[in-house]
């Protein structure tokens, strides 16, 4: 039998940074991979078709263990560019 104690200490994790995108209305797209820098994961949310209008980009970076399923709550957000629609302007 194996020492589970033992195994959890030794379980192999990978850093993931993932870019989301939130509109106003509070729809969201996001996007990242392996090897993917900021700008391109950052295109690829915004290639969203639910998105319009005021948009913020956020970048989430968490580290997962591998290859177990798990729902991960992320507490530290890197807030991105406040990107305005061309008809609607936002107090700052």
């Amino acid at each position: 039998m194996k020492n589970t104690a033992s195994n959890e200490k030794r379980q192999r994790t990978v850093k993931v940074r993932v870019a989301v995108l939130v509109d106003a209305d509070g729809n969201w797209s996001a996007a990242g991979w392996k090897g993917a820098g900021d700008n391109e994961a950052m295109d690829v949310a915004r290639d969203a078709d639910c998105l319009e209008g005021t948009m913020q980009e956020y970048f989430v970076t968490v580290e997962v263990p591998l290859p177990r399923r798990i729902e991960l709550t992320a507490s530290t957000v890197e807030n991105g560019t406040l990107i305005e629609a061309e008809d609607e302007k936002v107090a700052a």
